[in-house]
């Protein structure tokens, strides 16, 4: 029952004490309006919307009309409003057609619709005019100049109980979108007295427009001319170095200006031969694009030094991607740069964040993306559906493996997405071999992949033997080759969790920054033999203090036995994979902790914790860098959080500092946290370090003078989705 209805009948209830023949006469009416009753023929009642003007991020009231076209008039009326994504909220206030019939307006909202109910205490008809106000509040990202809204054919029924038909118009709101500006080449100067010449032009707004540099200087030896709608920046460059700079169009909007900006950050070498090379730092193997699609890349300059990053997006044969890309950073004024290729100077200890952002009606478009860069710039990407706030992290594979395994599990309802990018320019075959969680190969096979060319595939439809089952696939990387891969882990509920590659697993174990177990979360271990030989795993629990962590243990795989303990001993075969389970009643307190990883072989793995009530999971990889310092990339903006899970597997307590950075690489904060011999802390960012609060930035682990320590990050988008955030290294 919607909502409306529930009010309705809420008040028909409390009337029927004070008048039974009124409550009949109502009910007759509510009746015939749901279900149908006399209908006059020939009678149409008309609703229509008018049309407004707004701009994005403003709200546009639109006029509800009704008419009897001359004949009965309605006394009860019923109409639905169809409305895109380009509107976050709406409400629906009475006009005097309502008001003066002495009737009320109730609405049931939703996200893409609102259905209304003209109805009141009394028979009295509606007469032709305004009904109703219906007031849009449009998202300030919205870049569709017309925005329909579709009145749907609803329903009337005259003061007789006689069913009326009714045609419905919509209506439009026209949007007056702010300025763009683009200019070709994307990119900046690069070369010392190389003559440089960039084309720049603005559409929308309201000319004419003002040119400037409101931000920064040109490098010396540019200049920015203008015309109209046209702006040049040309010039040779005679002064090397970094430049950060922001040209805008000022329009002629009233009673507020609308501004356009694009920004700049670029290193003008001296000479061909001085500028560093630009090498490639790693791949992240999936990329997606379309309207409920979106793919946010976050680069992190590790280096004390500026350091030139070059960010390509390369489609599914190969050949450069040009998207749409947005710098949130920039704020709401940036434009958009539609290339396949971004290139920024990035200072030291800054962040950029770089996001792809398609206008409705442009196709979904898939890829891989390289990094190439002049220093350590480190980083990864997350792809979002807009329609669920579910996403997924694409960790920069840096690694050169001869191969790269994924554990998959098949059962009860899961799934496993691939992604393949060929990191070589060159086509090239993947061998593929699959293993069930025994061990046992029950499947090859191999994969083209044009020349830095990229493959996606839900690994049950594209290798059937992989269905309802436990297991891995192994991808070998070609002679002379190089590839990157990507898990990520599908839920009935339809969340989303990005599974590591294991690659170049050694015999030295690792650790597992964070588990949660009990009050409503499940924590699950997948461990996996790489090896050519069964190896002994040893796997140990420890709580928030470092002591051990005695937790209910199960195996959801054949022979697999419950028990109560704070470790696990297993013999894993050679290909095989074991999976150990731990949750709790949800009425007992949680527990939380971290767990260590001792082996004799080349054992490697992840944990996946879980909240049971709403399915969401995350995933903690298994930490074997032993870094001196880790990093993690935060966005504390819009309503988004970030979790925080530090480890040390050191048997003597320990005390980490922390530097707080935002994301220019100025130092905003700094702290410690102390740990236990083999302890464990979490917390939330924004409340440990409330310096963090709304920004974007970095924290800086220092793991130099105690023992080794683990850390994860967790996202939190408003809609309490969670994924687990790469720790980077320095």
């Amino acid at each position: 029952m919607t909502s409306w209805e529930v009010d309705l009948n809420a008040f028909l209830l409390r009337e029927r004490r004070a008048s039974r023949g009124w409550f009949a006469r109502v009910i007759l009416c509510y009746g015939v309006l749901l279900f149908g009753a006399i209908q006059i023929f020939g009678q149409q009642v008309s609703v229509s919307l008018s049309s407004a003007v707004t701009t994005p991020g403003s709200s546009a009231a639109l006029t509800v009309s009704t008419s009897a076209n001359g004949g009965v008039q309605p006394a009860i009326l019923q109409w639905t409003m169809q409305y895109p994504v380009d509107v976050t909220a709406m409400q629906v206030t009475p006009g005097p057609a309502a008001t003066d019939a002495g009737k009320t307006i109730t609405c049931s909202y939703g996200t893409s619709a609102a259905t209304c109910l003209v109805w009141g205490e009394n028979l009295t008809a509606i007469a032709d005019g305004n009904l109703a106000t219906a007031t849009f509040q449009i998202s300030p990202a919205s870049r569709n100049s017309t925005i329909a809204i579709v009145n749907s054919p609803g329903s009337a029924s005259d003061a007789a109980g006689n069913f009326l038909p009714v045609t419905s118009a919509g209506g439009m709101i026209n949007l007056i979108l702010p300025p763009a500006i683009s200019c070709a080449p994307s990119s900046g100067p690069r070369l010392l007295n190389q003559y440089y010449s960039a084309q720049c032009s603005v559409t929308q707004g309201a000319p004419p427009y003002n040119w400037m540099v409101s931000s920064g200087a040109l490098p010396p030896g540019l200049s920015l001319t203008s015309q109209g709608t046209s702006a040049t920046i040309a010039g040779t460059p005679t002064v090397a170095g970094v430049y950060r700079y922001t040209i805008s169009a000022v329009d002629s909007s009233s009673p507020v200006a609308g501004t356009a900006t694009l920004a700049y950050a670029v290193t003008i070498q001296s000479s061909q031969s001085s500028a560093p090379k630009l090498g490639v730092v790693g791949s992240m193997a999936h990329l997606i694009s379309s309207p409920d699609w979106t793919t946010t890349f976050t680069l992190v300059n590790t280096n004390s030094g500026d350091a030139q990053s070059e960010l390509d997006l390369l489609a599914d044969d190969g050949n450069p991607l040009p998207l749409p890309l947005a710098l949130p950073q920039q704020g709401m004024t940036e434009s958009l740069v539609t290339t396949p290729s971004y290139d920024w100077t990035l200072a030291s200890n800054a962040s950029l964040i770089v996001q792809t952002d398609s206008a409705n009606g442009a196709p979904l478009q898939s890829g891989s993306a390289q990094l190439a860069a002049s220093g350590g710039v480190g980083g990864f990407a997350i792809f979002h559906l807009n329609s669920t706030a579910q996403e997924a992290v694409v960790p920069l594979e840096t690694r050169n493996a001869s191969s790269y395994v994924l554990a998959f599990d098949n059962t009860n309802g899961a799934a496993l997405g691939v992604a393949l990018a060929n990191i070589s320019a060159q086509a090239a075959n993947v061998a593929v071999v699959i293993r069930d969680d025994t061990g046992l190969q029950i499947g090859s096979g191999s994969l083209s992949v044009s020349g830095s060319g990229h493959s996606a595939f839900v690994l049950s439809e594209m290798y059937p033997a992989t269905a309802g089952l436990r297991g891995t696939i192994e991808f070998d990387t070609p002679v002379s080759g190089q590839i990157s891969v990507l898990g990520v882990r599908t839920t009935p509920p339809g969340t989303l969790t990005s599974l590591p590659a294991l690659a170049n697993v050694g015999t030295s174990g690792g650790a597992f920054a964070h588990i949660a177990v009990a009050n409503g979360w499940k924590t699950s271990f997948v461990l996996v033999n790489t090896g050519v030989s069964a190896a002994q795993a040893h796997l140990n629990f420890f709580d928030d203090g470092g002591n051990p962590l005695i937790l209910p243990l199960s195996s959801p795989q054949p022979g697999g036995v419950s028990t109560v303990a704070s470790s696990v001993d297993n013999t894993i075969n050679a290909g095989a994979t074991l999976v150990v389970e731990s949750s709790g009643p949800d009425a007992n307190p949680l527990q939380t902790g971290s767990a260590q990883l001792t082996t004799d072989g080349n054992v490697s793995g992840f944990a996946i914790f879980r909240y049971e009530p709403t399915g969401q999971e995350a995933v903690v990889p298994m930490e074997t860098r032993n870094a001196s310092s880790y990093i993690l990339a935060f966005d504390n903006t819009g309503g988004t959080a970030t979790g925080i899970a530090v480890s040390t597997s050191s048997p003597q307590a320990v005390s980490v500092p922390v530097v707080i950075r935002d994301d220019s690489g100025a130092q905003i904060g700094s702290g410690t946290i102390p740990l236990a011999a083999n302890g464990h802390s979490a917390f939330v960012l924004g409340s440990q370090f409330p310096a963090t609060a709304g920004v974007r930035g970095t924290l800086e682990f220092d793991a130099s003078g105690g023992g080794p320590i683990g850390v994860l990050g967790i996202r939190t988008p408003p809609a309490d989705t969670f994924t687990a955030l790469p720790a980077l290294t320095r």
